[in-house]
């Protein structure tokens, strides 16, 4: 369903201590299967050191991206969307945000920054998903669950953000098309899994 984000039932704590090892089993059997379509990225853990900025902080984002016109959107983006004509809207931030159909009809919202954060040699961009609605506070079992799901992924992690749970991934701002699309493709894919797994619905 391509909606804004919706309320998703919250797990008791009971019902989560009683699934979340083969929630965890499951997890690390499906990222498994996806190992060939993340062996481009796998290296780019080294961006965990750079200089974090906060999200939503539009000045400090657009500064640390060299090749961002007036407009605040990243230009090496916008080309290799629109070379491979993948329908996209630009948020008042700059940053892309598309719609993915995955599996049995489902689809899943994702964003592509335009802004990036740099380290020696290295420039990234995120590219995250959400994957679980927020209400009143993440409960303690289900924030140890996504640490240890954490541990099990091979690029990217889950971040809480807001009133949001998101899988996030890094890339190299000046990736090639597939490069990019092999990102975006497992960010949505694990998001939407979450999703399932926790909530059996469609609304992110």
């Amino acid at each position: 369903m391509t909606e804004p984000l919706g309320q998703a039932a919250v797990l008791t704590s009971n019902n989560l201590a009683k699934g979340s090892a083969n929630m965890r089993q499951a997890f690390a059997h499906w990222l498994g299967q996806l190992a060939a379509v993340i062996s481009l990225v796998a290296c780019l853990g080294l961006a965990a050191h750079a200089e974090e900025e906060p999200l939503g902080s539009d000045e400090r984002k657009h500064a640390s991206e060299p090749n961002s016109p007036s407009s605040g959107y990243d230009r090496r983006v916008k080309s290799l969307l629109d070379a491979h004509k993948m329908k996209y809207t630009i948020t008042g931030s700059g940053d892309f945000e598309v719609w993915l159909e995955v599996a049995y009809g489902r689809t899943q919202h994702a964003a592509i920054r335009s802004g990036t954060v740099r380290f020696r040699s290295l420039e990234t961009r995120e590219v995250l998903s959400p994957a679980y609605r927020v209400s009143g506070g993440l409960p303690g079992e289900m924030a140890n669950m996504f640490l240890e799901l954490n541990s099990a992924v091979k690029v990217g992690a889950f971040t809480l953000t807001g009133e949001a749970v998101f899988y996030c991934t890094r890339v190299d701002a000046n990736a090639d098309w597939d490069t990019l699309y092999d990102v975006l493709l497992i960010t949505v894919l694990t998001a939407d899994d979450m999703e399932k797994q926790l909530t059996r619905r469609d609304k992110l």
